[in-house]
């Protein structure tokens, strides 16, 4: 029976040194617990990991710190300060979303005359109002009915300048619980001049015209009546007639609205000096491709691919109401440098792409006045804004900040485009430039606003060339603040590989050499228990 049970560790050590076992312990040097604002889970965690390193999270918290695990109870970290613990494994005990106001939505600049709309998403304040005023005056309101809701607050500022609205929430007694401020631009309306080519007069030229004029841009329309027989309507334009198409009489316009046969039908000569005018002036240039057979032949600088579809409508969504528009049986095969303006499933129904300095828009929108006939003017006339607007030139410099709420003594990110390095300056102090490393006219940086309200940055030191953004107290919007921090919370502990529950374990290698030494031993019994027989 013992040489049995010897022959048994000898054979059981044997696999035991091939397989090289282990076993777990907490770590509880390489484990630091975070509570930040919101924490409620702290009793429980001290108890489950009484060995582990405990924090209040704090802005003075540094990376060197923190474990290489971390567990984070609360609303989280900053998303300012994620970047501390970007290399380590975070855990994150995920608390419920707060009542209030959980995002909102709105344009930092609007044009003058143009609606703004605000967009509200709140959260467990079913029988609640809000209420949008500024200027002694009420702009929109509405009652919240549903527990998780998204509110549309509109209003229309006619005047230039800088706003400061209020958002005001009111309990179901009217009592006010909490105001927020929603400061806005209102620009100059932009003015462009357009040339509309007809191979005829349309409809759709009629009711373009009366958009053109209601906007205030200027046109210049030719349409054709017989061969080299034209009709000219035109306001604000510089010129009398356009018989033919010169590098020199397109340099007074924006953007030039043609169609595909009217293009195609073009001497070479007028083609080229379309294409010279795109890539060297900067003209932007919508083609109003109905048939897609005709992208096929148009010049190899206005030239997409498409693919047929079976489908001949697009739903366009305004104002709560979703409208059909006739499009062609075509639709525009996305490109590496081609933005899609209008879309749906099978690809898009307008295009851009650059072209040097200028752009080709190609559309396959049909009879879009029908918009108009049938009651729906803003919608019509919101399309047609966003077509002509996406033939433009790049403007020489163009600003954007992340967000529209950046919070004092808290970091600022904001990205410019210029073809030439600029000097930012904050005050007195030059804000440092990152170029962009794909992107050469692209340049990013960041600035800690010091004070509250409306603040600038100015390029260059010139105060004409002055770009504002708005600065609130960090108790703004603190419901939506949460709500961010938690999901960008979320999100990096998704991407970690550890669980918030779960002990902080590392593997701890037996050592090997007692299996070494029980099969010694084994070996040595088998081989000297017959000789004391």
């Amino acid at each position: 029976m013992t040489r049995i049970i010897a022959v048994v560790l000898a054979i059981a050590s044997l696999f035991l040194i091939a397989l090289k076992p282990f076993y777990l312990t907490e770590n509880t040097d390489d484990l630091t617990v975070l509570f930040s604002n919101g924490s409620t889970n702290q009793d429980s965690l001290r108890l489950a990991h009484s060995n582990a390193r405990f924090i209040d999270w704090s802005d003075t918290v540094q990376a060197n710190h923190l474990s290489p695990n971390i567990i984070v109870d609360g609303y989280g970290i900053p998303e300012h300060d994620l970047w501390k613990v970007a290399d380590r494994n975070v855990a994150f005990i995920q608390p419920e979303i707060p009542s209030g106001i959980v995002d909102v939505k709105y344009p930092g600049e609007v044009g003058e005359g143009e609606e703004v709309k605000i967009k509200v998403k709140v959260k467990g304040l079913n029988g609640q109002k809000l209420v949008l005023q500024g200027l002694g005056q009420k702009y929109d309101s509405a009652i919240i009915i549903d527990d998780l809701n998204t509110v549309s607050l509109n209003c229309k500022l006619k005047a230039v300048g800088r706003y400061v609205l209020a958002l005001s929430l009111f309990d179901a007694k009217g009592q006010l619980v909490k105001a927020e401020s929603i400061p806005l631009i209102v620009t100059p309306a932009k003015k462009f001049d357009v040339l509309l080519i007809n191979a005829f007069p349309t409809f759709e030229s009629r009711f373009l015209k009366q958009f053109l004029e209601s906007s205030g841009h200027n046109y210049f329309i030719r349409s054709q009546i017989s061969t080299d027989r034209y009709r000219y309507e035109s306001k604000g334009a510089n010129i009398n007639e356009l018989t033919r198409l010169t590098e020199a009489n397109l340099k007074p316009f924006d953007v030039i609205i043609i169609n595909a046969a009217q293009l195609i039908a073009l001497p070479k000569s007028q083609q080229q000096a379309l294409s010279n005018a795109i890539q060297n002036e900067g003209l932007g240039i919508l083609i109003v491709a109905g048939d897609g057979e005709l992208v096929g032949k148009l010049p190899p600088w206005a030239h997409a691919d498409y693919k047929k579809v079976k489908i001949d409508l697009f739903i366009l969504s305004s104002n709560n109401n979703e409208l059909e528009l006739g499009t062609s049986t075509y639709r525009f095969v996305p490109s590496a440098l081609s933005e899609a303006i209008y879309s749906d499933a099978e690809g898009s129904i307008v295009q851009s792409r650059p072209y040097r300095l200028g752009k080709v828009v190609l559309s396959s929108f049909l009879s879009t006045y029908q918009l108009s006939l049938a009651g729906y003017e803003e919608a019509y006339q919101n399309l047609w804004k966003n077509l002509v607007e996406s033939c433009l030139r790049p403007q020489s410099e163009q600003w954007s900040f992340q967000s529209e709420h950046n919070y004092v003594h808290r970091p600022l990110k904001f990205e410019f485009r210029s073809d030439t390095l600029s000097r930012v300056l904050y005050g007195s102090n030059d804000i440092a430039l990152k170029q962009n490393m794909f992107v050469g006219d692209k340049w990013e940086s960041d600035m800690w606003p010091n004070s509250l309200g409306w603040n600038y940055v100015d390029v260059d030191g010139n105060s004409e060339n002055r770009k504002y953004f708005y600065v609130r107290k960090p108790t703004d919007f603190e419901t939506a603040q949460m709500t961010k921090r938690i999901l960008a919370n979320r999100k990096l502990a998704n991407e970690s590989n550890i669980a918030a529950t779960a002990l902080i374990n590392n593997k701890v290698d037996i050592s090997l050499w007692w299996f070494y030494i029980i099969f010694a031993i084994s070996m040595a019994y088998l081989w000297l228990q017959p000789k004391f027989r």
